[in-house]
This record gives structure tokens, sequence and C-alpha cells, in this order.
């Protein structure tokens, strides 16, 4: 087979799609089915040799956080990234400059099945297959800046209405897709993502070190994630600050993620906290964050709405217990493994933070059951499954 992708979603630092698509075509260029790749960004094209230099890994001495600058990477793209967040309309602007290479070449590849990745297709006549990752811009469109709600109401329905098949990433989005586009079960496929290897449960000496390199008092919460409102960041810290003082001087709250859409609030509602019970450690290096996560005394996640939400799945593969909501797909991730609470409801995260900082046994479970839960999901499987869906839309298409 033959495979197109959309490989724009790959820019620094990875957002949770840029993880999936990357650690999927690292497992698809891996397979003996997949005999060549053509990758498309909104800066050109990358062979299969180009690509493989984008997906390799970031060395260890290389800028945390930043992918190393590879082959096909134009000069100067960077930069261009930060200008589009400021100029309204940049990403139509991108998109219109990607269309048009796409379509360029449309006729030379019309034998090779597209994946996109990320939501929207570009407007070629290929096979494809799309990946919704969630409504959110549908349910909470307040969640999102303008223009990206704009963008996903303009051409997502045509998207999924052109896609041979369309793949979500658990079975709470496909239902809502199905629910919200009329799509028949026989059209939609599940691909979740996983836990890379590097998250698992680390040493108490491994641990300590990098509690030492970021200064880190021996418990703590950990918060990952960017900071915007749909993480609901706001009620995480509210709940924190309502905690007995005894507690939040021993478990001080740690928050791992940039700065997102819409930040300035919950900066504010940080600085008023004493500043031993917050630490604000930005983007951490990728080869940092398991260490972190299997530091923490409990990871908390009380997001209003994900359609997946991998810091779940890495936090239980590093051993961490872990507190998150009762909606949408967290219940379902969390496999039974997690405190639940209730995001809309300060109380609730309170009362869940305290219920699990002040029982050890209860930590024990969470572990235990987190790591069993963790074992569902494999990058090989999930990439098994994509190939599976990639097929049948290649032998459909061939015998339509």
């Amino acid at each position: 087979m033959k495979l197109l992708v959309n490989v724009d979603c790959l820019h620094a630092p990875l957002t949770g799609i840029g993880h999936y698509a990357r650690n999927l075509l690292i497992e698809l260029m891996a397979s003996s089915e997949v005999s060549d790749v053509q990758a498309i960004r909104a800066s050109g094209w990358a062979s299969a040799e180009e690509l493989a230099q984008l997906l390799a890994p970031v060395a260890i001495d290389e800028t945390p956080g930043v992918i190393p600058d590879r082959s096909f990477r134009q000069k100067g793209l960077s930069g261009l990234r930060q200008v589009a967040k400021r100029v309204p309309y940049a990403r139509n602007l991108k998109r219109h400059l990607q269309n048009r290479l796409a379509m360029a070449r449309e006729a030379e590849l019309a034998a090779y099945v597209y994946w996109e990745p990320n939501y929207n297709l570009l407007p070629i006549n290929n096979t494809a297959v799309t990946t919704v990752h969630d409504l959110s811009h549908i349910h909470y469109p307040e969640f999102h800046p303008k223009e990206r709600v704009e963008l996903l109401n303009a051409h997502l329905a045509n998207s999924i209405a052109k896609a041979k098949k369309v793949v979500t990433v658990s079975e709470f989005t496909r239902s809502e897709v199905a629910q919200n586009f009329g799509i028949p079960e026989s059209q939609l496929a599940v691909v979740s993502p996983a836990a890379s290897p590097e998250f698992r449960p680390y040493t108490d000496e491994e641990c300590r070190a990098v509690r030492l390199h970021y200064r880190l008092p021996e418990q703590f919460i950990l918060s990952v994630g960017t900071l915007e409102p749909r993480k609901n960041l706001l009620g995480l810290i509210e709940a924190y600050s309502q905690l007995p003082a005894d507690y939040r001087n021993n478990f001080p709250l740690v928050l791992v993620g940039g700065k997102g859409w819409h930040a300035g609030p919950i900066s504010e509602a940080l600085a008023k906290l004493p500043a031993q019970q917050v630490y604000r450690l930005g983007y951490v290096p990728q080869s940092d964050l398991p260490k972190l996560l299997s530091a923490a005394t409990l990871m908390a996640y009380p997001s209003f709405y994900e359609g997946f939400g991998m810091p779940l799945l890495e936090s239980m593969a590093a051993g961490t217990p872990v507190l998150t909501s009762s909606c949408s797909s967290m219940p379902e991730v969390s496999g039974g493994a997690s405190v639940l609470v209730e995001p809309t409801q300060v109380e609730s995260i309170s009362e869940g933070l305290l219920k699990l900082l002040g029982s050890e046994s209860l930590q024990q479970s969470c572990r235990g059951k987190g790591l069993q839960n963790v074992s569902r999901y494999s990058w090989a499987s999930s990439a098994q499954g994509l190939l599976q869906v990639l097929h049948e839309c290649e032998r459909a298409c061939h015998e339509y």
C-alpha cells in the first residue's frame, strides 16, 4: 500500500494530535505492508526518507521541546508559525497554501491512500480516511479561538462525508460523530492512542533526580496540559485553594504545559497562591515528562471535555494515581482505575483531591488498576487497526 499523509501537525512542540500522528506513523513506516509514504505540510513535501528523519527522536542535548531541524523543514518556518498566531485568519491562508500543494500532485499520487490525522481533508480525490479526535468545537466553542471553530464548522462535515472511513480515538467520540453527522457504524472505526514505552514506573533514584532538576519537593500534585479553558485549570486551582493549609503546604501544585489560548485568567489565579504552593514548569523535554509523572503523588486532570485524554493513560503507565472527570471519554479511558469527579463542581474536585491524598491504600489501588488498564492499549495494535482500515478502503476503491 502507498500512503499519503498530512503531517502539518508534527510541528514543535507536539500537541496530543501530533503525538498521535507521530507514533502511528513510526509503526506504519516500519510495516512491510506500506511500500511508500509521501508526506505533505504547509512548507512542502517530504519523501519517506525525509519523513523518517522528522520522526526520529530528539537527542537529549538538543533544545528541550524543539524538534531538531530536519532536511525538509524550510528555514524560517518556526517564525512563520509565531506570526500566524497573531495574524487573523492565518490558518485559512496556511490551509490554502497546503491545498494548492496537494492539488498540484494529485494526478501523480492518485494511487496513494490518503490518511488525514487532523480532521479536515485536503481537496483531492484520493481514497481518504480522516481521524476525528473530538467534537469540542461543537459542544464548547467558547473553549477555542473563533477562527478554529469557523474552520471546523466550514469543512468537517464535508470531510466526513467524503472520507471512505472515519477514524475516532475512543468509543465516546465514535458515538458523538455518529450522532452529530449521521454516520453509519460501517463507516466508523476506533484507533486509540497509547502510552509509549518511556512512560513506566521509575525508581526512587530516577524520580529523585528529576525532582532535584526542577527543584520539586518529594510530594506534589501534577497537572499536565496546555494552559487553556477546556482543561478546567481554573476549577482545579480553586479546588486546590480550598484544601486545608497543611495539605497545600505538603502537596504543592505543579503545572506542566505552555500557555494556550485565553490563558490570562489561569495565570491570574495561580498568582494568588503562595509561591511555595505552586510550580509552573512550562514545556518540559519529552524525556523528562515520564519521570515527572512517575515522581508525582497524583496527576489531576479534571477537564471539561476530552475525545480521549492521553495524559490519563501516560500517568497510569507511569504508576501514578489519577484524578479525572466523570464525563466524555475520561471514564472510558480510565477503565475504573481513577478517582472520578464532577468538573463543573469545585467541591467535587476538592473532595476528590482530599480523598486520594489522604489514603495511601487508595493510591496503591489506583496504581495497580492503572497499570492493568494501560495494558489494553499499544501503538503497535493501534497502527495495525489503522492499517486494516486503510486496506479496507483501498480494496473497496479497487472493487468499485
